[in-house]
């Protein structure tokens, strides 16, 4: 697909690992988030949360989100991710109050190495990446967009959360 995926300005995941199939368990999620729209923009950090919701047997499941956009407040968002075939690829429904809206977008990629990266083209030369880095305890989701002059794209999206007790 892209080779390599970039999770974060330092941090990079090759897609070439081990295969993951296992969704994080049901549980309540909170920390933070920073948002920017543009490149040269500095990240917002506000407060999150975020839901993982097992279903269909275990075979998928959600991970339903809020975030607080710096001028436009409280936003929410859900991630509906089906289990990874034996070669890791995995399909995610994506909707946000803010960024996907009003129609549901569709990422294809991989869950690999404990790393889900999946990407949609939404114009020709424009792209949007999600990534899911799943912990027992931590849950990390980061979305970059890809532009034509930015083809490794930039993070727009920065989420880190923890398991609530």
């Amino acid at each position: 697909m892209w080779g390599r995926f970039v999770v974060s300005g330092e941090d990079r995941t090759v897609d070439n690992g081990t295969v993951n199939s296992l969704p994080p368990p049901a549980a309540q999620w909170s920390g933070s988030n920073a948002f920017r729209l543009m490149p040269d923009d500095e990240l917002a950090e506000r407060r999150s949360s975020a839901t993982s919701t097992l279903h269909a047997g275990g075979k998928s499941w959600t991970l339903e989100y809020d975030w607080v956009h710096p001028a436009d407040g409280t936003q929410s968002g859900i991630l509906l991710i089906g289990s990874a075939g034996d070669d890791g690829q995995v399909t995610v429904a994506w909707t946000d109050s803010w960024h996907q809206q009003p129609t549901l977008g569709v990422l294809l990629g991989r869950f690999v190495d404990g790393t889900i990266a999946v990407e949609m083209d939404y114009a020709p030369g424009w792209s949007w990446r999600i990534a899911l880095r799943l912990g027992d305890d931590e849950l990390r989701m980061v979305m970059h967009n890809v532009m034509p002059d930015l083809p490794d794209g930039y993070v727009v999206m920065d989420a880190a959360w923890s398991r609530e007790a």
